[in-house]
């Protein structure tokens, strides 16, 4: 999927490029092509219950390194699984499964192991750092990169595929807890330099624990659109959709740094 923003500014040009295909906007015409079937109605109704755009939802089989086809519910950088419709359908009340946007991750899953199957030094190195990173925070979520650990046991699986595009695809917490399982990067991010990567992973696994996008109302760093929903805002972070964040829907390449902001940090530790 193309994730490249163009905004003219007088006679300047300014390029943006979306960490992660917006959830909340449109997917380009690639993904179009590349759709197998339309989502029911009540496909659409499950993810309107998750707050999440359905304006162009498609509905997909992907296949991961394991080598298992799952057929996916997919929203730009969403992916829910049939699975999750299937436990929300058969639900007495379907109702108590509507969280703020989406589940946490459980505190028996917040030990949380990550098989990193990348092809590229860049990106092995980024997911080292975000790690780093992500641990430094005071929080109770762990991370681990477990080299020898396959992916039915790993609890994060980070691939990358040879695409020339440069975004990502990732998966919200599930229904019992567990993070958000597999996280797809674009080969075309090799291209955009190391703080780009990084920023790409970082927000990637945000969503893995239940992060969405900052400035979903508006996608006000896209340059405007209009989200779906509401999503609850975490108790005591900014609502200003122009906060710098690490989850932001759009960055500029030339100024990313893959490293958290003050809110990114409180975020994550009111939430865990």
């Amino acid at each position: 999927m193309k994730s490249t923003y163009l905004f003219a500014i007088g006679l300047s040009l300014t390029l943006f490029l979306t960490s992660c295909e917006q959830e909340e906007d449109s997917i380009t015409m690639e993904v179009d092509q590349l759709q197998e079937l339309e989502p029911t109605k009540d496909h659409l109704l499950f993810l309107e219950s998750l707050k999440i755009n359905t304006r162009n939802a498609i509905l997909k089989n992907i296949t991961r390194p394991d080598g298992i086809t799952t057929q996916y519910l997919i929203s730009g950088d969403i992916a829910v699984s049939i699975e999750s419709y299937e436990d929300y359908k058969s639900s007495s009340n379907p109702s108590n499964k509507q969280y703020r946007s989406q589940f946490i991750v459980a505190p028996e899953h917040r030990e949380i192991i990550i098989r990193s199957d990348v092809w590229s030094y860049d990106m092995r190195l980024a997911i080292e750092r975000v790690v780093e990173n992500y641990n430094r925070l005071e929080n109770t979520l762990k991370f681990k990169i477990d080299p020898y650990v396959n992916d039915q046991n790993a609890d994060i699986v980070i691939y990358s595929n040879f695409s020339t595009d440069v975004g990502g695809r990732a998966e919200f917490p599930s229904s019992d807890g567990r993070p958000g399982k597999w996280i797809e990067l674009d080969g075309g991010l090799n291209n955009l330099g190391f703080n780009v990567i990084k920023h790409v992973i970082a927000h990637e696994i945000g969503h893995c624990v239940g992060l969405r996008h900052q400035d979903f109302r508006t996608l006000a760093s896209c340059g405007g659109g209009n989200g779906n929903g509401f999503i609850a805002l975490i108790p005591g972070t900014p609502a200003a959709e122009d906060e710098p964040s690490i989850m932001i829907a759009c960055y500029d390449a030339n100024t990313a740094t893959g490293e958290f902001t003050s809110s990114d940090k409180l975020a994550l530790n009111t939430l865990y």
